[in-house]
């Protein structure tokens, strides 16, 4: 047993079992096992803790969940196995027998390291990677509260923002970086600014190396409990960015175990990237590169001014205000809405977008998923270059957000400052991006936005509503559906289209607003589970006439009994579903 530090090396600590090297110290993660293919590994573990030691990985890959080694305490044993199939693997331990990550006590969570296979032809001119494994440290302290109180301290590589890692790169360079989710909770992982190439997906026992056909780009990608990604991402704009999970309560100062100053409040302005955000954040700076790189060609269309309202909405959710957007027109009164109303774009069009602040808070809007400077990609404090930082924007102030997208696809635009409180009252609207010439077609381009009715534990939405009005189909007309996930928290919604009680067919044809691959365009089963802060844009061509069910659920989110003091599986947040009922005419 050690102590963990997961923000100031001066503060209190969290006791955990962790793994060490020989002749070095307990760390977090544990020592690193790479090697190339076909590598014989001999190794010796030692179990110095006060119980039974299981731990899982450390054999051939690809391997079996089922394989596992047992150590007990004060014993050692021998391993001896070829490490097996490149790819991105981890090994991990618990006290408690647990069979899964989600199944270990807190003080269990930081026995991990990767495992990290490199291919044999490749091992001289390997790429320089990162490797970022997710733990974390959770504790439920009472289970008899709605909901239960828990305790959840998260890391990124042992460490806590705004403790965590600055990444430094110029532009030009080639990035790559294998995320490893060792943690008992889901993480979409989401990247501000540029995106990312998914280039192999897979767990502690085997890795997925996609082909050219399967690489699809993407801004955010969920990742399970004891799953794995490797990505490859190519920065060509300089400045701050930022790379976090998209569960807010992941990222919030509330899961902060410790602050060595009195907490100030998430209105406060003067130090908003340090104490409005915790956990599971990692700073970017992007340095001008060595070499020039040619710039896009400069549109020589004129600026297309667009003025969003942020506002609020009283009695909406009871006791508690709305706040919504609305966009300004000088030919009709401000029309506030939740979700906000789309934000149509059009691709290499340059445009200006005036933030109003008329709420008594401060704001930000982070526009998720387009490519643009630093400087107007929406977190206070963070956003720029050198002293230039975005700042929020007080009550009453406003700020011009430059963009000029360089893709067409289906983003979204939501609140980047005191995130929980603010999107859960309704700060968020999709932003379309349509090819040149297009124009916006609700009767056959139809959006459907997944969120949280309002604050505290509430239900989910689809489209600001418990019961949508969806429209009607045509039998035999092709739709684009385009689906959003803004809910704030855990668990990803699962989403199905049936006609006569069997699932309908779509195709997949974009994924964050990039166009997917071939490989990931083929006709199949129109389900979907998706997490939040992602998009997708599906082709629908319903056969004939008929009724559609649509359904929309948030599973239930519950804890194991191997982490509960009861040692009952205990109910964090209930299953909440949106049924639909759409009529196909002929």
């Amino acid at each position: 047993m050690g102590e963990w530090y997961p923000e100031e090396n001066d503060g209190p600590a969290l006791k955990v079992a962790a793994f060490r090297e020989e002749g070095r110290r307990l760390s977090t993660p544990g020592p690193l096992l790479r090697v190339p293919e076909g590598t014989e590994i001999n190794a010796t573990l030692h179990n110095h803790l006060d119980q039974p030691l299981t731990v899982h990985g450390l054999h051939g890959r690809p391997g079996d969940a089922k394989e596992i080694l047992i150590v007990p305490s004060g014993e050692s044993r021998e391993i001896h196995f070829l490490a097996g199939a490149p790819g991105t693997h981890f090994y991990w331990g618990s006290r408690n027998g647990a069979e899964t990550t989600a199944q270990r006590r807190a003080e269990d969570g930081q026995l991990n390291g990767a495992f990290v296979v490199d291919p044999r032809a490749d091992v001289a001119k390997a790429n320089p990677d990162r490797i970022l494994m997710i733990t974390n440290w959770l504790v439920v302290d009472d289970e008899t509260t709605k909901p239960p109180r828990v305790r959840d301290v998260l890391g990124i590589n042992g460490l806590s923002w705004p403790h965590t890692e600055r990444l430094t790169y110029r532009v030009g360079e080639t990035v790559h970086w294998r995320v490893i989710n060792a943690s008992n909770s889901t993480h979409p992982m989401h990247l501000h600014g540029f995106y990312f190439r998914v280039d192999s997906v897979g767990d502690a026992e085997s890795d997925t190396i996609y082909g050219d056909d399967r690489r699809r780009m993407a801004v955010t990608e969920l990742l399970r409990p004891g799953r794995t990604f490797a990505l490859t991402w190519f920065p060509d704009r300089n400045g701050n960015w930022v790379f976090h999970c998209h569960v807010l309560p992941h990222i919030s100062p509330e899961r902060r175990f410790w602050q060595s100053t009195a907490a100030s409040s998430p209105h406060a302005m003067s130090d908003h990237a340090h104490e409005a955000m915790a956990g599971l954040v990692m700073g970017i700076t992007i340095l001008p590169g060595d070499v020039p790189v040619q710039a896009p060609a400069k549109s020589s269309a004129a600026t297309r001014n667009i003025e969003l309202v942020a506002t609020e909405l009283p009695g909406v959710f009871g006791k508690d205000p709305g706040m919504a957007f609305a966009i300004a027109d000088k030919s009709s009164a401000l029309q506030p809405r939740i979700p906000g109303p789309p934000i149509i774009l059009t691709q290499g069009e340059p445009t200006a977008v005036r933030v109003v602040n008329r709420l008594p808070e401060p704001l930000t809007v982070h526009w998720h998923g387009i490519e643009l400077e630093s400087y107007f990609d929406g977190v206070a404090g963070v956003s720029g270059t050198g002293d230039r930082l975005m700042p929020a924007i007080a009550s009453g102030e406003s700020f011009v957000a430059q963009m000029t997208p360089p893709r067409a696809g289906t983003f979204i635009y939501h609140t980047h400052f005191d995130d929980i409180k603010q999107l859960s009252s309704g700060l968020y609207g999709p932003l379309i991006v349509l090819p040149p010439g297009e124009k916006f077609d609700p009767a056959t381009d139809r959006v459907l936005v997944i969120s949280r009715a309002g604050p505290g534990e509430t239900p989910i939405w689809l489209n600001g509503s418990r019961s949508p009005e969806i429209g009607t189909f045509i039998a035999g007309q092709k739709y684009r559906l385009r689906i959003i996930n803004i809910v704030p928290e855990n668990p990803p919604v699962d989403i199905g289209l049936q006609i006569a009680g069997m699932a309908a067919t779509w195709r997949p044809i974009a994924k964050d607003g990039a166009e997917l691959p071939a490989g990931q365009r083929e006709l199949c089963p129109a389900q979907l589970t998706i997490g939040v802060g992602e998009t997708y844009d599906f082709e629908f061509r319903p056969e004939r006439a008929g009724e559609l069910a649509l359904e929309v659920v948030r599973p239930a989110n519950r804890f194991p009994a191997e982490i509960t003091p009861s040692h009952k599986v205990v109910e964090l947040r209930p299953e909440s579903r949106v049924a639909v009922k759409i009529v196909v005419q002929e």
